[in-house]
Parts: structure tokens; C-alpha cells; sequence
């Protein structure tokens, strides 16, 4: 009922089997069945689980205290909707942050608040649906070529300030964040430079140059209280699963990393 299971060892099962009542004992697993918690907070005088935390300290509060006791696939499981729920509601928060004035989302102000409060995973989700919205919209302008300019003057402005932001004193979570976003947001900024290239051959946001870009989407899915996102690249259409990662390091995307994106994504079709 459990696939997460699937992937552990043997021993590793039996030890989670036999002290299936005693949550402390699972907790040393925990970061074996999740690829980026490596424990759950638990309430100081209750049996529920208030918060995740990730390998490099990142803590992230539950939206509903998930409830401990009987069998350990279940509250595990619970565990799991949880903390997927919990990044959904956030991702939503986080997007509506930048979206509120979608040409001043790069604001000092704005930027300062948006990445204290959020999860960094939710800074580099948010902020690739707002670079798919702005590319979008710049593409279709009427007047295109002074949008594109306009984009990637104000995507230079953010790096700089990303770039400032780094040399200041700050904690390692807080580092490790800021870094991983960079390495997001420095691969947008070279896109938006190369599209404002094409955009003078007659590019536009149905040309080939775009659609080969892996594009993020916000969908007010009704079904969804607070919608989904889903992944675009070329004719590959795919959800995106809010499994928590924390802050790992991350490596500079290249256009081979583009061509590996594509070749996966494509295999999905």
C-alpha cells in the first residue's frame, strides 16, 4: 500500500516493520524513502508531524498536522499527500507574490519577501512559470522587439540583484537557495538573450526556438484547489508531481542539458 517500500533494502524494511509503533525509530529511514526529507518535525506533546526537513537544514511547515499512530504505510502516506499538498498551496502563494505586478516582480521589495518566505523549490517553480508568462507575452507584442529589449534589460537588472544579494551575510540554507536559483534564473536570462535574436528573423511564440524550451504552466485546474502546474517542451505535455526536493546543488545548464531535457521529456509522448 506503500510502493515507496519498493525501494528500500531488506533490513532496511524489517527495522521499519518492527518499530512500526515507534515513530522516532522510523524517522532514521526517513530520508530513504523521500529524496529530499531527511526527517519530519514532530509536535512536542502530540503524535503529528508539523513540519518536513530537508538534508541541507530547509524546514517547511506542514499546512495540516498529519496525525502519527497505526499502521506505518498510512501515516507515512499521509506524510507524503501532506507535504505534496503543503508545495502546492505554496507554489500558488509564491506565483501570486510575482504575479500581482507581473513588470514589477523583479522590485527589490518584492524579491526580498518572496524568497525569505518561500521554500527554494518553490522560488525556481514560481519563477519558471513567470519567465514562460513573461517570454510568452513578449513574443506576441505588437511591438516585440522593444518587449524583448525590455525583458532582458529587466532580466539583467534581477541578476545583478541576485548577484548582490550573494556577497551579503546570510544563513547556509538561505545561501544554498539563492545559489540554486541563480543557476535557474542565469539559463532564462541566456534564453531571453538568444529569443531577442530570432525575434528580429520573425521568431514568435509559436516558433520552434521557443517550443524546444522547457515551459512552465500555472492551470487553474477546478478540479485542483489550488491548481497544478504542467511541464511543456515541444509536443511533450507533463504534471508536475510537487515531490519535495530541498536545496540540492545544481549544475549549470548547457545546451546539452537542453538536448537531455528534450530527449526525456520526448520519451513521454
Amino acid at each position: 500500500s506503500f510502493s515507496r517500500f519498493y525501494f528500500l533494502s531488506d533490513q532496511d524494511l524489517l527495522e521499519i516493520l518492527a518499530n512500526a509503533k515507534n515513530p522516532k525509530a522510523v524517522q532514521q529511514h526517513i530520508n530513504k524513502l523521500f529524496v529530499g526529507i531527511k526527517e519530519n518535525e514532530d509536535h512536542p506533546k502530540k503524535f503529528d508531524a508539523t513540519a518536513i526537513r530537508s538534508k541541507d537544514g530547509e524546514q517547511v511547515q506542514l499546512y495540516s498536522l498529519q496525525l502519527i499512530d497505526g499502521e506505518v504505510e498510512s501515516w507515512l502516506s499521509d506524510i507524503d499527500k501532506g507535504a505534496k499538498e503543503t508545495l502546492r498551496v505554496l507554489t500558488k502563494l509564491s506565483l501570486q507574490k510575482l504575479h500581482r505586478n507581473k513588470k514589477k516582480a523583479h522590485a527589490p521589495e518584492v524579491l526580498n519577501d518572496w524568497i525569505e518566505r518561500f521554500p527554494g523549490q518553490m522560488l525556481i517553480t514560481s519563477g519558471q512559470i513567470h519567465w514562460t508568462s513573461r517570454c510568452e507575452e513578449s513574443l506576441q507584442a505588437e511591438r516585440q522587439r522593444r518587449e524583448m529589449r525590455n525583458l532582458k534589460r529587466d532580466w539583467q537588472a534581477y541578476m545583478m540583484f541576485l548577484a548582490k544579494q550573494m556577497t551579503g551575510k546570510m544563513s547556509k540554507v538561505k545561501r544554498k537557495k539563492m545559489s540554486a536559483l541563480i543557476t535557474i534564473e542565469v539559463h532564462a536570462r541566456e534564453v531571453i538573450s538568444r529569443l531577442k535574436q530570432l525575434a528580429r528573423q520573425g521568431a514568435n511564440s509559436e516558433s520552434f526556438d521557443w517550443k524546444k524550451q522547457l515551459r512552465f504552466y500555472f492551470d487553474e485546474d477546478k478540479e485542483q484547489k489550488n491548481g497544478r502546474v504542467v511541464l511543456e517542451q515541444t509536443n511533450t505535455q507533463l504534471e508536475y508531481q510537487y515531490e519535495y526536493q530541498g536545496n540540492p546543488f545544481r549544475l549549470v545548464i548547457t545546451p546539452l542539458t537542453d538536448r537531455c531535457y528534450m530527449t526525456l521529456t520526448t520519451v513521454h509522448v
